[in-house]
């Protein structure tokens, strides 16, 4: 109902469904057209793939087009240029991030009054709790904002404590609404730490949606990321959202995932990339989001490494698949890999017949193992600086001091800085 009213669904409206029918998303497309005597356009992007996919969308004559932003992205990928949608008038986004570079890039496709949709929620809320047609002039450089509360759903951003927070704070999204879940089946404890009697309707219910944002001075939802994603870095919070909106907006950057490596004592951000390669190489890359990253965030919130992939793994649903991303990240920066380096220097050192390394190329790689003792971290992850890398105070003490040990002799306090990379630590 809610559907049909914001997009004014008509007998001679066509609607993509690229979902899966079993899937919750599924459900507007399919009751919005049949119960409207609209047309639906059902599309099986598995089995046509997205070239297919978007001659078909063409070919239906499709007016409504709804899909999931990592799902837009890949049809964006695969649009001919000679291929124009002329009946179109709304493109749905939700289910996943939408930036602003997302929206760039819908303009340029389609024709200028196509109207853009999009919102947030949860299942447990009878899907949306925040909408709105995108207006450029409020969009920020990175994320768009996910809307304002939808009728019938009052909204509240708490702290870990339950109460509200002030105007622009960060904190959970709370719903309560007449139109909610009951709870979760045979799961009584998470039932009771997610829903509670309402607070303001009686006959309402308060739902705990786990999505941390804060409300705009314009009233406007701006979706930080999930709670359980949330990490300490140094005593500050830090999301792998924030982080992964940067890097996507950076040219030549298709599409970006930044997950949590909890291997070393210090809790860091790996960031994967998947980029253009017609336009940006992989050396090329990492040297541009370096300082994209430096520009735009505090040292905290900058993944420590970035790493490029030829294509980010995907689950059935075409979103990141995280869970694959965080396993090779332990692979890629497992503390195994820099002990085995570690025991080839001291081997290499210790034996009389070894005549390859030169007095400078064995003290070069004893301040490596020092570097990376200290900060507990691959020898890889050469282009972050000391900071980024969970480097603090007592840190450069104990860097300091075995430096000089490793010299024989006082070394000035002038010589560190915090933004050292280990490659400019080592030319020092």
């Amino acid at each position: 109902y809610q559907y049909t009213l914001k997009s004014n669904i008509q007998t001679g409206d066509v609607l993509s469904c690229l979902y899966s029918p079993s899937v919750n998303g599924a459900l507007r497309d399919i009751y919005g057209a049949l119960l409207n005597g609209a047309t639906l356009a059902i599309i099986d992007l598995k089995r046509m793939g997205f070239g297919t996919a978007v001659a078909a969308l063409a070919a239906w004559n499709v007016s409504i087009l709804h899909a999931m932003p990592p799902v837009l992205r890949s049809l964006l990928r695969h649009w001919p240029k000679e291929v124009t949608l002329p009946h179109i008038r709304l493109i749905y986004m939700a289910g996943d991030r939408l930036y602003a570079s997302d929206v760039q890039l819908l303009r340029t496709t389609f024709h200028t009054n196509v109207q853009l949709y999009t919102g947030i929620g949860s299942t447990e809320c009878a899907t949306l709790y925040c909408d709105w047609f995108v207006e450029d002039a409020l969009l920020g450089t990175h994320a768009v904002p996910v809307g304002r509360p939808i009728e019938a759903r009052r909204l509240e951003v708490t702290n870990e404590h339950g109460l509200p927070v002030a105007a622009g704070e960060a904190g959970e999204v709370v719903i309560e609404s007449r139109f909610i879940a009951c709870g979760y089946w045979n799961d009584p404890a998470l039932t009771a730490h997610s829903f509670q009697s309402g607070k303001h309707d009686p006959r309402a219910r308060r739902f705990r949606t786990g999505d941390l944002a804060r409300v705009r001075s314009d009233g406007l939802l701006d979706f930080l990321g999930r709670t359980d994603r949330q990490v300490k870095i140094r005593g500050y919070r830090a999301d792998p959202c924030e982080a992964e909106a940067v890097l996507r907006s950076i040219s030549g950057v298709m599409d970006a995932a930044v997950v949590v490596n909890r291997m070393q004592e210090q809790a860091s951000l790996i960031a994967f990339i998947e980029t253009d390669r017609t336009t940006l190489n992989a050396a090329d890359a990492r040297a541009l989001t370096h300082s994209e990253l430096k520009r735009c965030l505090p040292a905290h919130q900058r993944p420590v490494c970035v790493i490029v992939l030829d294509a980010l793994p995907k689950l059935g649903n075409f979103k990141v698949d995280y869970t694959a991303l965080e396993k090779l990240a332990d692979s890629e920066l497992t503390p195994n890999r820099t002990k085995t380096n570690t025991k080839q220097v001291a081997k290499t050192q210790n034996m009389e017949d070894q005549t390859t390394l030169s007095e400078r190329e064995t003290q070069i790689a004893e301040i490596r193992a020092i570097w990376m003792r200290v900060l507990k971290c691959a020898a890889e992850r050469t282009d972050a600086t000391f900071e980024a890398l969970g480097g603090d105070s007592l840190m450069a003490l104990e860097l300091h001091i075995s430096i000089e040990r490793l010299l024989g002799r006082q070394v000035s306090t002038n010589w560190f800085s915090p933004e050292l990379t280990l490659t400019q630590f080592i030319s020092r």
